[in-house]
């Protein structure tokens, strides 16, 4: 199953890069987020979305419960940060 991650927020450029080493596809990348990676337009809905908390000390996952297991099984995710929703 390719996922596709849509990250947004402070932590976006740090964890686009985590989540393109790990394989993941990346969606609906900001305009910022596309210049820096050379990454395209979306053309895809996600499977899980990434996001600050509201405090910024950490990211949520959201998305069907399979998806939102695999990105935080992977290799590349700062699990001490993450939230699952």
């Amino acid at each position: 199953m390719e996922l596709g991650v849509r990250g947004h927020g402070i932590y976006a450029t740090a964890l686009t890069a985590l989540f393109l080493e790990a394989g993941l596809r990346i969606v609906d990348p900001t305009a910022p987020i596309r210049a820096r990676f050379g990454l395209e337009a979306a053309d895809r809905d996600h499977d899980v979305a990434v996001c600050d908390t509201g405090d910024r000390h950490g990211v949520l996952l959201e998305g069907g419960p399979e998806a939102v297991d695999l990105v935080a099984e992977a290799p590349c995710c700062p699990t001490a940060a993450i939230m699952l929703t």
